[in-house]
């Protein structure tokens, strides 16, 4: 932007950043922290309004140019309240979450687990999350062994000003600081990304390492051009309430009807192009109401509510060595839903 390379700009953004500086010693200027302020920056003098005589009217009170540098390090320090953690280079967070994101985690042993920066135990945070939502995309990336910080930081420090234009970026931040002041949700618009280019990575990761970085650090648009970024949020806002497989999968379908889909399915063994069941593509919210779902369909048995507590518990069951018996408690669970649902015992087999 052309704005950014007057004087005047470039003062204004020293000035605030020295302020902001002095009063946080303990964190001071990060690389980054300039690209947070200066869409504050822009977006405030535009906006600003020159004096024009009658200083008495709310609307040259409110955005009066005189206070531009001011109403931006109020915007500025309101963000870094929450903002600040992703640039807080003290170790200071357990690293235990990281060591079970993508690889196992190590030998017990006496010793304390060693402390990371906050931003990497989040970056893990995220990516434990996409292990549960999308656990062939995790897969993927700890066969090529690559690290979630590697993206997720500089995604979360410039909060995705850097994978998307400016307007994009504006359109995300105003629904994020909207919904969420805390960033929280921020995490979640991360596992809308990776979902959202789950095809092009995978594919990629079938050529190596540098392919598959290349896609998270040069996010690509849709097919016409555009970045989507407010279906984006609504995607995160369902993954905050919605995180397992069935999720992931109805926001690739989702993808896919709003041509936001990235990358075209690999091709599995059995010929068909999409690495979930067709059934799988329904709502969440779909799949698991009864009323919704045939005896001819019922697939929600296996991979709605009872199917997911089952998985879990069997695999509980099998290092105890009594998944046998849980077996056949639950295949009598399965009966009872089913009776509640209107079917009969036959509709299972």
């Amino acid at each position: 932007v052309d704005y950014f390379r007057s004087v005047a700009a470039q003062d204004r953004l020293t000035d605030v950043l020295f302020i902001f500086c002095k009063l946080t010693p303990q964190i001071g200027y990060r690389q980054g922290m300039h690209e947070l302020l200066a869409p504050f920056l822009w977006l405030v003098d535009f906006d600003s309004l020159e004096s024009n005589g009658d200083e008495t009217s709310l609307p040259h009170i409110t955005l009066a140019r005189e206070f531009v540098e001011h109403d931006t390090w109020a915007l500025f320090s309101a963000l870094m309240k929450s903002a600040r953690v992703y640039y807080d280079h003290s170790a200071s967070v357990t690293s235990a979450s990281k060591s079970s994101a993508i690889f196992p985690p190590p030998a017990p042993s006496s010793s304390s687990p060693p402390l990371v920066q906050p931003v990497v135990a989040i970056a893990s945070h995220i990516h434990s999350n996409l292990r549960t939502l999308d656990p062939e995309l995790h897969a993927a990336f700890a066969r090529l062994q690559i690290e979630p910080q590697i993206y997720a930081i500089r995604w979360l420090r410039l909060l995705f000003s850097r994978e998307f234009p400016l307007s994009d970026t504006m359109h995300l931040w105003d629904a994020l600081f909207a919904r969420d002041p805390s960033l929280q949700l921020a995490n979640h618009v991360c596992l809308a990304m990776l979902v959202r280019v789950r095809n092009s990575l995978l594919r990629a990761a079938a050529e190596g390492y540098g392919e598959f970085i290349q896609v998270l650090l040069r996010y690509p648009a849709c097919d016409d051009g555009k970045y989507r970024t407010p279906l984006l949020m609504k995607q995160a806002l369902f993954l905050r309430d919605n995180l397992s497989p069935s999720a992931a999968a109805y926001l690739v379908k989702q993808n896919v009807e709003a041509g936001a889909a990235i990358g075209d399915p690999m091709d599995t063994q059995g010929g068909t192009s999409s690495s979930w069941p067709a059934q799988q593509h329904a709502s969440p919210t779909q799949r698991r109401n009864p009323a919704a779902v045939s005896p001819q369909g019922l697939g929600f048995l296996e991979s709605g509510l009872v199917g997911d507590l089952a998985k879990g518990v069997y695999g509980r069951a099998e290092a105890l060595g009594i998944n046998k018996a849980l077996r056949g408690t639950f295949d009598e669970i399965k009966v009872s839903v089913v009776a509640l649902c209107g079917f009969t015992r036959s509709d299972l087999y």
